[in-house]
């Protein structure tokens, strides 16, 4: 059996992935919390994880940002696997720099996800969805890579749709609730606004932005 522990803040995907494992002759979820601050607090070394799956839009701390604070928590050989709905390459790549030997979209099945975490287990390699491989590869690419870069750079609709409302002014708790996403999702977002951008804070999106780019954002 794999030790299989979660921070996972969306109960039905927790409860999905526990209730599985409870049938599988190959997984065991021996801990599931809802947020990095939890992990830390309630974590025993008796629960001897071999595979932390970590959700990236997380209450508090940021999956992303966790990466590295949690691995001393879990045994030498353990792996830290995302799982999470996020496909673009700047969590990608920046999840695999901080530590993370896998990544896996939400949108998968869960028989899936067990062949994925019992091969990392069993020969060494990384779990990555089939998308995120791609893109990997597109990446590298020579190519592609110009095109991917170029394209990386362009704000989203919902990128688009934030500097909209950070330039009227709105908090990010009213941008979450006007768009339905969590205020963590929200400043997710920014952070790859401010990259393609090359700014460090709101105020300067009103520098980037002319009179007649703000109306038509």
């Amino acid at each position: 059996m794999i030790n299989v522990a979660m921070i996972e803040d969306n109960a039905q995907f927790r409860q999905n992935f526990q209730d599985y494992c409870a049938g599988s002759d190959r997984l065991d979820c021996v801990f599931a919390v809802d947020s990095v601050e939890k992990f830390q607090k309630l974590y025993r070394a008796e629960n001897a994880a071999r595979i932390l799956l970590l959700d990236i839009n997380l209450p508090g701390l940021s999956g992303l940002d966790a990466i590295g604070l949690l691995k001393p928590y879990l045994p030498e050989e353990s792996d830290i696997v995302m799982y999470t709905v996020f496909n673009d390459a700047d969590a990608i790549f920046k999840a695999l720099c901080a530590g993370a030997t896998g990544y896996m979209l939400k949108n998968q099945s869960l028989k899936n996800i067990e062949e994925q975490l019992v091969a990392v287990v069993e020969e060494g390699g990384s779990a990555l969805s089939s998308s995120v491989a791609r893109r990997i590869v597109q990446y590298f690419s020579p190519k592609q890579k110009q095109h991917l870069e170029s394209e990386e750079m362009e704000l989203k609709p919902t990128e688009r749709q934030i500097v909209h409302y950070l330039i009227e002014g709105m908090t990010y708790p009213e941008i979450a609730s006007v768009m339905s996403l969590s205020v963590q999702g929200v400043k997710y977002h920014q952070r790859s606004i401010f990259r393609k951008l090359n700014i460090s804070s709101r105020n300067e999106i009103h520098k980037v932005f002319s009179p007649s780019d703000k109306k038509q954002t």
